[in-house]
């Protein structure tokens, strides 16, 4: 079909497609039917879309000589996949539809025949639709909805052999069965009569059917609401909400919005309470029903409700409690809009308020709808809270307030007045670092950041390794081969580097390999290489935060004396811990050259101690004041005895502003310095290259765990 050029005349002005059925306007342009009555009748056009003149009449000529090319167009260029159009259906008349609507008022036995007729030529176009309100069908069909009998008739469509017509109408497909619907919960009027009845005739529901896909326009429902000076159309739907099969209900509550839409004042004050527990009722079943009855069914409560009493009907029927739980379900923007604007209009009267606080989900629900849906829903949110703590307000309300978070939740809200927020919930993903929670506490891992780095540094091999450095390995500038572009070892070691924030197992193994990026070599690539298939093996593993930890610091500090085999400085590594979980941790290599392994170890001392005490203050400004002093864990005797010891000597004179700063601190109570023999020195991780058994014994010391674990 892409491949046929089709006649210029054959297409449509409008939508430039090929004409099934064309017909001629007024002004001699033609056009394909379902095009022109949508231009005519649904956007409400007068003019001709070609010319833009004046159209003197609706009336449309079907073409039948274009029609006759077209059909013998399509039969010549079959074979590429041009479909046959067949011949179109005679339009529906005038008189047609008054014989069908005559035959009906005759005959009870026609009336299910004719009704499906009407169906059937209802949903054929737009212009059926304004034919069919031209000969009085709102009042013929309004007419069968508000018959007080019920009748049985006899049905071809539904005929079974060997059983009588009531039965074959009750199972029925378009009747509501007792197992789908509950023959306990639906009830009639105590009047009505065998326990059959309490479900609708055919009739009935092929009239209410036909008059929901006819749209009808607001003068008509006006006459049908006010006819009689009684509410007996309005009646007739409630009696569909309370026994009507699912589609028959969606039906009548539409078709009961449009209706309270047009109805005076006085009928608004006057809408009983059955109403409102009937729409309830509806809400209740949500999960069966389609969004737009649900929504037609808010908007139905949002209109009664600010009208007289109604607020308090609706309340008594349980209300709130219904919305509140439809709000712990729904996640359908505008639905949660309604439902708000609902409750915030229950909730200005007093039976409203105490239902909702009586409700164990009401205040959580309320505050967490702030931010999280909307402009519309926040400030209805708000609003409610508002006229609770206004007027029902008591040390229960306000304790319970706190504890869900309402309080938080209203100061965000102020704060997104002056500035651009928004509530995302709890914190999942933020800057790559991935957030998790479970019994045990916060888990914080990098897991896609280490899968985007693998795919960047174009490793395609799957070999792991137990640990990220060789055991005793030493690099200088000078070892292998310089690469050509050395642009993508800078690129791998500086996602390493930020890589290191949630894994401080790999920390000195990075150290080591950021100290070439000046000008890489091979061998240096090949350390990278082996810092990746590390993170292979353990892309998955996670820095736990238990929840159970202490608000206590505690540190470790150590040294690796004469590590660096090129200008022989020392590598200062240290990690300090609130409780259980690692707030710090650093390897680093020092800036000058240590004479022994006591200095190096002291050096490496006092830098902890000032991380110890930053910590401390900032803690102090969160509100945690710690009073006793930190232990700073050492494992070199000397320096221990060094920092206690008040007298000085030529062996410490040269770091003898490092000896006063530790000193002052240890004797203020700031820190205190207890042994801690090598074996179980935790910062050994952070000065030099492991083996494979001690690295794991050191990573699980530092709370670092696989997360299928917890």
């Amino acid at each position: 079909m892409e491949d046929v050029e089709v006649p210029d005349f054959f297409l449509c002005p409008i939508s430039m497609q090929l004409m099934r059925d064309p017909v001629t306007t007024s002004t001699g342009i033609t056009y394909d039917r379902e095009n022109i009555e949508k231009w005519l009748v649904k956007c409400k056009n007068t003019t001709c879309p070609v010319t833009k003149q004046e159209l003197l009449t609706t009336d449309l000529t079907p073409n039948h000589t274009l029609r006759r090319l077209i059909q013998s167009w399509c039969i010549m260029n079959s074979s590429d996949g041009v479909e046959s159009i067949p011949t179109p259906k005679p339009q529906v008349t005038k008189s047609h539809v008054l014989k069908l609507i005559k035959e009906a008022m005759v005959s009870q036995e026609m009336q299910l025949s004719c009704l499906r007729k009407l169906r059937y030529i209802v949903h054929a176009n737009e212009r059926n639709k304004r034919c069919l309100e031209s000969c009085g069908i709102v009042d013929f069909l309004a007419s069968i909805i508000m018959k007080k009998e019920v009748f049985f008739i006899e049905d071809s469509e539904f005929m079974i052999s060997g059983k009588d017509t009531l039965s074959l109408i009750v199972s029925s497909d378009d009747i509501v069965s007792p197992k789908d619907s509950g023959l306990d919960e639906l009830s009639c009027d105590n009047n009505q009569t065998p326990c059959v009845h309490k479900y609708f005739t055919k009739t009935s529901d092929e009239a209410l059917h036909i008059l929901f896909h006819l749209n009808p326009s607001d003068e008509d429902l006006k006459k049908l609401v006010t006819k009689g000076g009684d509410e007996l159309f309005l009646d007739s739907l409630l009696h569909f909400l309370k026994c009507g099969n699912y589609q028959s209900r969606a039906y009548a509550i539409m078709i009961l919005k449009s209706a309270f839409n047009v109805a005076d004042p006085g009928q608004l004050i006057g809408v009983r309470q059955e109403y409102f527990k009937e729409i309830l009722s509806f809400l209740n079943t949500n999960k069966l029903m389609s969004q737009p009855a649900i929504k037609a069914a808010l908007k139905l409560l949002v209109e009664l409700c600010p009208w007289g009493r109604n607020r308090i009907k609706a309340t008594e029927v349980g209300g709130v409690s219904t919305l509140i739980e439809l709000l712990l379900d729904t996640t359908e923007r505008r639905h949660c809009e309604l439902i708000l604007i609902v409750l915030h209009q229950l909730c200005s009267c007093a039976e409203g308020r105490a239902e909702l606080l009586s409700h164990g989900a009401g205040l959580a629900i309320i505050s967490k709808k702030i931010l999280r849906v909307s402009q519309v829903a926040s400030d209805r949110a708000v609003r409610i809270l508002s006229s609770i703590s206004k007027f029902s307000a008591t040390p229960r309300v306000l304790q319970e307030m706190l504890q869900v978070g309402v309080v938080s939740k209203l100061c965000l809200h102020d704060l997104a007045h002056r500035f651009a927020m928004k509530d995302l919930g709890l914190l999942r993903y933020f800057l790559g670092i991935e957030v998790a929670q479970s019994k045990k506490g916060y888990l914080l891992s990098q897991t896609k950041y280490i899968s985007d780095l693998f795919t960047r540094a174009r490793l395609s091999d799957n070999r792991t390794v137990d640990t990220p450095l060789e055991t005793n390995a030493r690099y200088s500038p000078s070892d292998g081969v310089p690469l050509s572009d050395p642009s993508l070892y800078r690129t791998i070691v500086g996602s390493l580097v930020y890589l290191t924030v949630t894994r401080p197992d790999i920390a000195h193994a990075v150290h080591v390999v950021s100290q070439f990026v000046t000008a890489p070599t091979s061998v240096h690539w090949g350390a990278v290489l082996r810092i990746l298939r590390y993170l292979r093996g353990t892309q998955f593993q996670n820095l736990l935060f238990p929840s159970t930890s202490s608000l206590e610091l505690r540190a470790y500090s150590d040294a690796d004396w004469d590590g660096d085999r090129n200008d022989r400085k020392s590598t200062t590594g240290f990690c300090v811990f609130l409780g259980d979980s690692l707030i710090s941790w650093k390897s680093k290599k020092q800036d000058v050259v240590s004479r022994s392994s006591t200095e190096a170890e002291y050096r490496a001392m006092a830098v902890t101690t000032c991380e110890i005490i930053w910590l401390r203050w900032l803690l102090a400004d969160m509100g945690v004041h710690i009073s006793m002093p930190t232990p700073l864990h050492c494992d070199n005797k000397s320096a221990v005895q060094i920092a206690k010891n008040s007298v000085f000597h030529e062996r410490t004179k040269h770091i003898e502003i490092d000896c006063h700063f530790t000193r002052h601190h240890l004797q203020l109570g700031t820190i205190s310095l207890p042994f801690v023999p090598s074996s179980l020195q935790i910062a050994d991780l952070f000065t030099k290259a492991q083996s494979a058994s001690r690295f794991r014994f050191l990573c699980d010391k530092l709370s670092m765990l696989i997360a299928v674990a917890l």
